[in-house]
């Protein structure tokens, strides 16, 4: 009798212990539905509207870092602007590949403004639909709330950059909006 009892722990074992970890016993969370519109929302709870942007692997790891900016490059050359200083934008970095995720504390955007400010979002979702050589796009969604929960930082809509590079592998800014 002892041996069945252990036959019938592991059988009961092997069917319970699965469904703990089975997608049905997880919460998705918020879907969060992306405006067709280009990218806009309020960043330190001033209006923002995305012009302008680059992407580029400048640490040379394959990982993109896109910076969606409100103007124009000063100089016009989409892949020939330096970073603004104090302009608020938003910085997004992962692999240039197709993506539908939420947001999450490894998988988030940054909010700059001012100095130094940043504010960072892992509430929302990020779509990457457009990868090509020389381009990469898709939708935002994301939001920060302040520490008393009010909602500071919000966007929403499209975004579409070129990814540059130059001859000596650094790379070089540049893009504009859709």
């Amino acid at each position: 009798m002892s041996n069945a009892r252990w036959i019938l722990v592991a059988l009961v074992a092997s069917v319970a212990l699965p469904a703990c970890g089975s997608d049905a016993n997880k919460d998705e969370g918020p879907s969060y539905e992306i405006t067709d519109q280009a990218l806009q929302g309020k960043i330190n709870g001033e209006d923002w509207k995305f012009v302008s942007g680059y992407a580029e692997d400048k640490f040379g790891d394959g990982e993109l870092w896109i910076e969606l900016h409100p103007s124009d490059p000063t100089d016009g050359d989409p892949c020939g602007f330096s970073p603004f200083d104090s302009e608020p934008h938003i910085i997004v970095s992962g692999k240039a590949e197709e993506v539908d995720e939420s947001l999450s504390l490894a998988n988030n955007i940054t909010f700059t403004y001012g100095e130094a400010e940043n504010d960072i979002s892992t509430k929302g979702r990020l779509v990457i639909d457009t990868v090509t050589d020389s381009k990469i796009g898709g939708g935002l969604y994301a939001e920060f709330s302040d520490s008393s929960g009010s909602v500071t930082d919000k966007v929403d809509g499209n975004w579409e950059v070129q990814i540059c590079t130059d001859d000596s592998g650094t790379g070089t800014n540049g893009g504009t909006a859709m």
